[in-house]
């Protein structure tokens, strides 16, 4: 007892969720993800947002008052990190609101997000879920988009001078954001002076490799995450041999760039019977009709020839094969899904790309570590959150089956722990169930 009331003074409580009665996992197996290792015989007990005690169930005293969770044939692992979602950017009515992402990751176990478009509603969300107000993952985000002219994306912000990009980032580091995103139509000059400032300023850069700047430079400038394998296969398309191959890969582990590489992305461009396939998921049923019937008539997959989509699936092979190489050269990579795009269901997509990892050649503990304790390490949070510790966040799934034998077993949930609160199946079934029920009410897309 007393080593639990020294932990709530050495780390206290979140602070933003409010006082919250204790919860024991009693007997419970923990895939802690520091390394690659399996704690049988454990009880975990958690109060106020964070662990306070860890350790061989015959010696861990569960306090009065305390719910108990049956942890025996269960395994207690960190909630999982998405590190490649857009949160709501528009506000458009009939796709999904922020609260149903928020529903959508926590049912899934995702319990931290890297949201990679910000705007004064993501800050505004991300406060209300550290006050408690909703229940939804811990939110990094970076500023708004950051692109040259003519800009790819709408509503991007267009930098073309020095002082733009200085502006640029000075206003992302006072408006409270966590990082600065650039794009593709950035001019070399411009680039720089975002990640000197970016530098100075203490904030990590994030994004694509932008066209005239090219993954070489964006390398040797050390920018802190590269989306999607842009530039590289850009790269290998002037020189595919395997030297070029490994020498990209030495640059990146060099420069300690990581990469999301998003592989499920790329997975929703295909014709219409495949689109077919996909939307008949039992997943679809969790995202309004508005977002699949936008998915399903897309006009850019309309519009590509057979001879278009066979070239995007060799194109597919290249970049797998390069992820591959990034992996066996030890460059760092980040689990992440680029959710809501084509056929990228919120929470639903992580299992689908730590299946892609795995398919890699990671091995299940490789797939999940990308996602947990690579994850925080990324985002400077290992003190924090990303595996299973006293002292560290309470955000925690519990699972029928072992996750390092096949990644699938993540999906086998008993519950989710998120801010310290406890989420049993039976809540987060019917909390997906009202979800469902209110888009199967709404009017049809026109």
């Amino acid at each position: 007892m007393f080593r639990l009331a020294l932990l709530s003074m050495l780390f206290g409580s979140l602070g933003v969720q409010g006082q919250q009665r204790p919860v024991a996992f009693v007997d419970v197996t923990v895939v802690p993800m520091d390394r690659e290792r399996l704690l049988p015989r454990q009880t975990v007990i958690t109060q106020d947002g964070r662990i306070t005690a860890l350790g061989p169930a015959r010696t861990i005293r569960v306090p009065k008052g305390t719910q108990r969770i049956d942890g025996r044939g269960r395994y207690l692992m960190p909630g999982l990190a998405d590190m490649h979602v857009h949160l709501n950017v528009l506000g458009t009515d009939g796709l999904l609101k922020n609260e149903e992402y928020a529903t959508l990751f926590v049912s899934n176990g995702v319990t931290t997000v890297r949201n990679m478009w910000g705007n004064p509603d993501t800050l505004a969300f991300r406060r209300a879920i550290e006050q408690g107000s909703v229940i939804g993952p811990q939110i990094y985000t970076t500023g708004p988009l950051t692109d040259g002219k003519p800009p790819i994306r709408p509503l991007s912000r267009v930098v073309e001078t020095v002082s733009q990009a200085i502006e640029a980032v000075t206003s992302d580091k006072r408006e409270g954001y966590d990082a600065v995103k650039v794009y593709n139509h950035l001019s070399p000059e411009v680039y720089q002076a975002v990640v000197s400032t970016a530098r100075t300023l203490g904030l990590p850069v994030y994004g694509h490799v932008p066209d005239r700047v090219g993954v070489e430079s964006v390398l040797a400038a050390r920018q802190d995450s590269i989306e999607h394998v842009e530039g590289y296969l850009d790269a290998l398309d002037h020189d595919d041999s395997p030297a070029k191959a490994s020498e990209l890969v030495s640059a990146t582990r060099l420069a300690g760039t990581w990469n999301c590489v998003t592989l499920v992305f790329f997975q929703g461009a295909v014709p219409a019977d495949e689109a077919a396939r996909l939307l008949a998921k039992p997943s679809m049923r969790f995202v309004p009709l508005a977002l699949t019937s936008q998915w399903k008539n897309n006009p850019q997959l309309a519009s590509l020839t057979p001879y278009q989509f066979g070239r995007l699936r060799l194109y597919a092979q290249k970049r797998i094969k390069f992820v591959r190489a990034l992996h066996d050269g030890g460059a760092k990579i980040l689990l992440g899904t680029d959710t809501p795009n084509q056929f990228i269901v919120p929470g639903f997509a992580i299992q689908e790309e730590m299946q892609n990892l795995v398919n890699v050649g990671f091995s299940p503990y490789e797939a999940i570590k990308a996602g947990t304790s690579d994850a925080a390490e990324f985002l400077k949070g290992r003190n924090q959150w990303g595996t299973v510790a006293a002292g560290l966040r309470a955000d925690l799934i519990l699972l029928e089956a072992n996750p390092l034998q096949d990644v699938s077993n993540v999906s086998r949930r008993v519950g989710v722990m998120v801010w310290g609160r406890w989420m049993p199946k039976s809540e987060i079934e019917s909390r997906l169930e009202q979800l469902a029920a209110s888009y199967a009410r709404a009017k049809p897309p026109r």
